[in-house]
């Protein structure tokens, strides 16, 4: 999609999705603040019925945490490692989405602020998202991850939606 045709699609039904993203023409601060810019817009974008939020999700892998100090002089991070304990992956991307469009079947961006580069680990994870049917992306500002997002989940649906009684049926597992 073309810069120029942004807010000449702005609150406009697309194939079933409403679409509302009215972006300021103004620079992110930094991977923190695109997260949030795409979390607040997403709230107002109907995809498939939903808000897009409802179907993204973020890991929280980078960002900066508090060092310690070890008894030997060393640093290490006490989040980090619980973090790491609990099955966080290093490499996985900063954004996912859920549903299954346009055949594939999730959607994961990586963000990047400025002059971020992706690093060997996160290529090699984009890899494997891709050898199972994930798209894989990677953004340089939240306007962009957003236009990527409303153009994933503007797709048909590679997996329907489950209707109301199978998913009963299937919830009925969990009993």
């Amino acid at each position: 999609m073309a810069r120029g045709q942004w807010n000449a699609w702005r609150n406009t039904p697309v194939d079933g999705l409403l679409v509302g993203v009215d972006m300021p023409h103004t620079l992110d601060e930094n991977e923190s603040h695109m997260q949030t810019r795409i979390f607040n817009r997403a709230h107002n974008i109907m995809a498939h019925g939903r808000p897009l939020s409802t179907y993204l999700h973020h890991s929280p892998n980078g960002g900066e945490r508090v060092k310690k100090v070890n008894s030997k002089g060393g640093t290490y991070c006490p989040e980090v490692q619980k973090m790491k304990s609990m099955g966080t992956k290093s490499g996985w991307p900063d954004l996912e989405c859920t549903l299954a469009c346009g055949g594939y079947t999730g959607f994961y961006i990586e963000l990047k602020y400025g002059k971020g580069r992706v690093s060997p680990e996160q290529i090699r994870r984009h890899r494997e998202l891709r050898q199972v049917g994930r798209k894989v992306m990677v953004c340089y500002s939240s306007r962009s991850a957003l236009e990527a997002l409303i153009e994933y989940v503007s797709q048909p649906l590679t997996i329907p939606m489950l209707s109301d009684a199978e998913l009963d049926q299937v919830e009925g597992d969990e009993t």
